[in-house]
């Protein structure tokens, strides 16, 4: 099955609201443990949309689920800021909280939580695929 949501935010609590109200329903497939995972990595994820393009009046966010028995896919695409958060450095967990820098612990845990992420700039848009296999997660 395949869900689509596509966003104009104006407003940052609205628009978030709408994209998590979105993924949950699409979410309801997955079981406990693997909900609560693609959960914290989707809202990981669309916040930091919303958050670092909040100045961009002609902000466009695209969001796309495919599921199945054996899949769970999120593709997440805007017209933001270029970037590309796999090349952010992993959290030095060496050091306290308060020495570490600031940004990058988000996309670890995405990665941690997933089976696959992947980036991609495309006609002027990031595409960030992420997902889960379920009937292979623990």
């Amino acid at each position: 099955m395949e869900r689509f949501l596509h966003i104009r935010p104006v407003n940052f609590e609205k628009a978030f609201q709408e994209g998590m109200d979105f993924f949950m329903n699409a979410a309801t497939c997955l079981d406990k443990k693997t909900k609560n995972n693609m959960i914290l990595a989707f809202e990981e994820v669309y916040v930091n949309i919303l958050q670092y393009n909040k100045d961009k009046n002609d902000l466009d966010i695209s969001v796309a689920i495919t599921s199945d028995n054996n899949r769970f896919i999120v593709r997440i695409s805007d017209n933001g800021k270029r970037f590309n958060p796999l090349l952010k450095e992993e959290p030095n967990f060496s050091l306290s909280a308060d020495e570490m820098d600031i940004g990058g612990m988000g996309i670890y845990i995405v990665k941690q939580v997933t089976d696959t992420v992947e980036y991609e700039y495309t006609d002027n848009r990031n595409v960030l695929t992420f997902g889960v296999k379920p009937d292979e997660k623990d």
